[in-house]
């Protein structure tokens, strides 16, 4: 349990500012004003300038980007190689991980070896298009911190080829799963008293459209969206809200399309400024600082780790 103190009630004339605990940070509730809690102790030296209204607020765990020790972390999509790479990174840092996919345990092991490099990992089987199973698994998870939603699927087909089974594929798994995860983490955190943040894994496609992937590129767009009406929404109840979002990794699909197509990789790298693709290791990096105290003023926010993909560099 956390170090408590008591802070005042902040009164602004007729009106009384209650502060509220996140995870990363502490939020004047009617002004939505985010404090890092690297300041919360400064507030003792205006105590007596507050009024005489008291109240108990938690002061917040102080994990940085180097050191996740203590926080809880969901990841959804966990058995692939984004995942297992985020696990791995937050477990280095001293996260404790539960990881969510859809494949069964033997199939998972490979990833779930990645995932553990530095600290094991649990794993539950869930489909994230399953909402009562995505409640009941999130449920028996405590402490949630952080929730990544980062389950997702990519079929490549031409526009014009393109069935409507596959395209509601994409959708109930990327967009629909992303909102069953999200919606279902933050009304437990809200349920526990302990708000967190929630990251969701959109794209660079989510903004600029890839050839053959419009389904892909669509239910990213939304997902976008998703985070920032939820940021919107939910900011004041001091849950944060962000997206990561790579550009061509070297991981996955992308990899394996690339290692059967040669050309593709070819073209795949002339549209990247920095003329390389992305690692796996690279998207767990940002998504770890955005797990941190380090992001406490970000919610809305969309954190492109593309090499400058979005550049739109033919």
């Amino acid at each position: 349990v956390p170090e408590c103190v008591d802070y005042p009630l902040i009164r602004v004339g007729s009106r009384s500012l209650a502060l509220r605990r996140g995870v990363n940070h502490i939020c004047f509730a009617e002004t939505r004003l985010a404090v890092p809690s690297s300041r919360i102790d400064g507030l003792n030296s205006t105590r007596d300038s507050m009024g005489d209204g008291r109240f108990t607020i938690c002061k917040t765990k102080g994990v940085t980007v180097d050191n996740l020790k203590d926080l809880g972390i969901v990841i959804t999509g966990g058995a692939g190689d984004i995942g297992a790479a985020m696990a791995a990174e937050v477990c280095r840092r001293g996260a404790t991980v539960t990881l969510l996919d859809r494949k069964s345990s033997d199939e998972a092991l490979p990833w779930l070896n990645r995932a553990s490099r530095h600290g094991s990992a649990e794993y539950v089987q869930v489909d994230v298009s399953d909402r009562p199973t995505v409640e009941s698994t999130l449920a028996a998870i405590d402490p949630l911190d952080v929730v990544i939603s980062n389950a997702g699927i990519v079929i490549p087909v031409p526009f014009l080829e393109l069935t409507q089974e596959q395209w509601h594929q994409h959708l109930d798994v990327n967009l629909t799963g992303s909102f069953n995860v999200a919606q279902t983490a933050a009304r437990l955190m809200l349920s526990r008293g302990a708000p967190g943040k929630i990251i969701f894994t959109g794209s660079w496609v989510g903004d600029i459209p890839w050839p053959e992937d419009s389904a892909y590129s669509v239910s990213k767009a939304g997902v976008k969206m998703l985070a920032k009406s939820m940021a919107r929404e939910l900011s004041p109840k001091g849950i944060l809200v962000n997206v990561v979002a790579p550009g061509i990794v070297d991981a996955g699909l992308a990899a394996q399309v690339m290692k059967a197509d040669p050309d593709f990789r070819t073209q795949a790298e002339r549209v990247i400024p920095l003329g390389k693709l992305s690692t796996a290791d690279q998207v767990a990096k940002a998504t770890a600082f955005l797990c941190s105290e380090d992001s406490s003023y970000m919610t809305g926010s969309v954190l492109l780790v593309d090499g400058g993909c979005s550049l739109f560099y033919w």
